[in-house]
């Protein structure tokens, strides 16, 4: 009876964790830096269309195995990071999906780099 007791409070923090997941718009670097900051588990950012250029793009945001945080591009193939931009990813339980990178360097430093 336990074991199911157990069981059952974990599905339900789960499911309230679901329940509470918001997704977030955003449109610049700064923007989506801003909404890393705040992001809980569950929460998908969107990044909208455009040439995000010279983004220097850091994100420490704390998902979970049952609900990582999500930063995917609002309509695929219509989000270019250009220029000098670079992306850092530190954090726990982030999901990194649709960006593309072109017509660009980030100098001496990593383009994308993982860091704990």
């Amino acid at each position: 009876m336990k074991k199911l007791s157990l069981l059952f409070c974990c599905l339900l923090f789960v499911s309230l964790t679901t329940l509470e997941a918001k997704t977030i718009t955003v449109a610049s670097a700064a923007a989506l830096i801003q909404a890393d900051k705040a992001a809980l588990p569950g929460d998908v950012i969107l990044l909208q269309k455009g040439d995000w250029q010279n983004a220097t793009i850091q994100l420490n945001a704390m998902g979970t195995a049952n609900a990582p945080i999500t930063y995917r591009v609002e309509n695929a193939g219509t989000v270019w990071l250009t220029g000098q931009s670079s992306l850092s990813i530190g954090g726990a339980w982030l999901v990194i999906e649709g960006w593309h990178f072109k017509n660009g360097f980030a100098g001496k430093k990593a383009v994308i780099s993982f860091r704990t």
